[in-house]
C-alpha cells in the first residue's frame, strides 16, 4: 500500500523482511512535497506495520503501541487510544500545511500476548459491552484454552496446527463455537466502528472533513473455517476481498464500485489527490471513481507464504472471472492447483476440473510471477520477544 508494488515483487516474503531503501514510498513523496506526516500504529517496531521494517520512512512522527492515552485498559491494542493521539497530534499540527495522517488498529485482530485478563481466554477479545454484543448467553460461558486444552499457546494458532497436519478435521470441529468466534470477531468490528464514529465526528466538528479525504481499508480479512483454517492464513475470498471506502470532502452521495483493484493502488490515488505524479516503476494505477472508466486488464496474484516458519504455503491468481490457487499442505506435502469460477462460484468452495487448459496458463503465469522476485531483499533480525508477538497474533507457526 505504501510503495504501489506487491510485497513480493519488493522481495519481501520472509517473515525477516523489510521494505528495500531502493522501493519508492508513498510518505517521502507528500514529505517533500510540504506534507505533515505522521502515524499511530499497533504493532512493535520490528512488527509487521514496524518502523524497523522501514513503514517510518517520510513520517515525521512514527508512534507504536501501546499509545499514551487516557484510555485505562487491559488491552494493548485500543481503537479508543489510536483516536485520541491522533486526534492530539491533529489539534497540534501546523494549520497552515496539508497533512498526512495514517492510522492502523489490530483492534479487530485476534488477541496477542498482553490483551485481557478475562480466564475463558477469548480468542478475540474487547472491552465490554463490545465483547458480549452478539454472544448467546451459551456461547458466553466457552472456554478458550486452559488445563487439559492447548496451554499457553494461542487456541486458534492451536486449532489450525492440528487441521494443517491432518490431526483434527475441520469439519469436525463444533459449530456453535465457529459461531461464537463469528460474535466475538463481530463485537471487534463494532468496537472500531464506534471510535471511528469518533474521529469522524471530530473530523466533522473540526472543519476538516471540508477538505480531508478519508480512505479505509484492511489488510487481511479472517478466516472461520469456510476453508480449511481459522485466522487469516488462506488466500481465498474471505481473506483478500477486503473493505476499500473512500470519502471525499463535500461528496457525501455515495457510491459502489465493483471493479477489482489492489490494496497498491491506493499509493498513486493518494499522490493523485495530492497533485504528485506517481514513480513510473511502480505498478499500482489510480483506483477508479466511476465504473464507468476503462481500466486495462490485469492479472492479481496473492500469496501466503512464511518459509520454515509456517504449515502451508499458497499463491493466487485472479484472471477476470477465473481464480486459480496453488497451494500446499504439510499432511499431503505436494502442491495442487484449484481452478474456481468466481462469478458462479463466489465462495470458492467447488474446485473445477474440466479446464486443464485454463489451469496450465495461469499456473504459468503463477510460475513466471515468482520468477519476477526482487533481488533487492532488506531484512532485520527478530528477537525472540517479536517473534513471540508475531507467532500469538497467528502470523508464524
Amino acid at each position: 500500500m505504501f510503495c504501489g508494488r506487491h510485497p513480493y515483487k519488493l522481495g519481501i516474503n520472509d517473515i525477516n523482511a523489510a521494505i528495500p531503501l531502493t522501493a519508492p514510498v508513498m510518505t517521502t513523496y507528500l514529505k517533500a512535497a510540504g506534507y505533515q506526516t505522521a502515524a499511530f500504529v499497533d504493532s512493535k517496531p520490528k512488527g509487521m506495520v514496524g518502523a524497523r521494517r522501514g513503514f517510518d520512512r517520510g513520517f515525521d512522527v512514527y508512534k507504536h503501541a501501546p499509545h499514551q492515552a487516557s484510555v485505562q485498559s487491559p488491552f494493548v491494542y485500543e481503537m479508543a487510544a489510536t483516536v485520541e493521539v491522533a486526534q492530539h497530534w491533529l489539534m497540534q499540527r501546523d494549520v497552515n500545511k496539508p497533512f498526512f495522517l495514517f492510522l492502523h488498529t489490530k483492534s479487530v485482530h485476534g488477541v496477542a500476548e498482553g490483551q485481557g485478563n478475562d480466564p475463558r481466554r477469548f480468542p478475540y477479545d474487547k472491552p465490554e459491552p463490545y465483547r458480549s454484543r452478539y454472544l448467546t448467553v451459551d456461547q458466553a460461558k466457552f472456554i478458550w484454552g486452559g488445563p487439559g486444552e492447548p496451554g499457553a499457546e494461542p487456541y486458534l494458532r492451536y486449532l489450525n496446527k492440528q487441521f494443517a497436519h491432518g490431526t483434527l478435521d475441520p469439519a469436525t470441529y463444533s459449530a456453535q463455537r465457529v459461531e461464537a468466534l463469528k460474535a466475538l470477531y463481530d463485537g471487534g468490528i463494532r468496537y472500531m466502528d464506534q471510535y471511528f464514529g469518533v474521529l469522524m465526528k471530530f473530523l466533522d466538528e473540526t472543519g476538516l472533513s471540508q477538505d480531508t479525504i478519508v480512505i479505509v481499508t484492511a489488510d487481511h480479512g479472517e478466516g472461520f473455517l469456510e476453508h480449511q483454517f481459522f485466522h487469516h492464513i488462506e488466500v481465498y475470498k474471505q481473506l483478500l476481498h477486503v473493505p476499500l471506502i473512500i470519502r471525499l470532502p463535500r461528496d457525501r452521495m455515495g457510491k459502489v464500485i465493483e471493479l477489482p483493484v489492489e490494496i497498491g493502488d491506493v499509493m498513486p490515488t493518494i499522490l493523485g489527490f495530492a497533485g504528485l505524479k506517481a514513480p513510473d516503476s511502480i505498478d499500482a494505477i489510480r483506483l477508479p471513481l466511476d465504473s464507468s472508466i476503462n481500466r486495462p486488464k490485469r492479472q492479481i496474484f496473492g500469496c501466503y507464504q512464511f518459509g520454515d516458519r509456517g504449515f502451508y504455503d499458497a499463491f493466487s491468481l485472479l484472471e477476470g472471472d477465473w481464480k486459480l490457487l496453488f497451494h500446499k499442505y504439510p499432511k499431503n506435502k505436494t502442491w495442487q492447483a484449484d481452478l474456481f469460477n468466481v462469478s458462479s462460484d463466489v465462495d470458492e468452495l467447488t474446485p473445477i476440473t474440466s479446464k486443464s487448459d485454463r489451469i496450465k496458463a495461469m499456473l504459468k503465469s503463477i510460475t513466471m510471477w515468482q520468477g519476477l522476485l526482487s533481488n533487492t531483499q532488506s531484512a532485520i533480525s527478530l528477537d525472540p520477544e517479536t517473534l513471540n508477538h508475531l507467532r500469538n497474533l497467528g502470523y508464524i507457526d
